[in-house]
């Protein structure tokens, strides 16, 4: 796709049963780990893919206080 964009999707199950996985992830305290950096680090953080040196997954978000910081947290 034009710019690198893509989007993704799963069809491995129906919502009832994405429903009944959530609410049992929820139940038993188990969450995502994933690589929390700002937006205006995005360079840096496209660049830590292609190089294979994220952990988990990178989530950024829109926090100018968090600049020039990358940390691991459960979502």
């Amino acid at each position: 796709m034009a710019h690198q964009l893509s989007i993704t999707g799963s069809f491995m199950t129906n919502r009832a049963t994405m429903r009944e996985m959530l609410a049992f992830a929820h139940g038993h305290s188990i969450a995502p780990r994933v690589e929390l950096m700002p937006m205006s680090q995005v360079n840096g953080a496209i660049q830590r893919l292609r190089e294979n040196k994220a952990r988990y997954r990178i989530v950024l978000v829109n926090d100018p206080d968090d600049a020039g910081t990358a940390t691991e947290r459960p979502a």
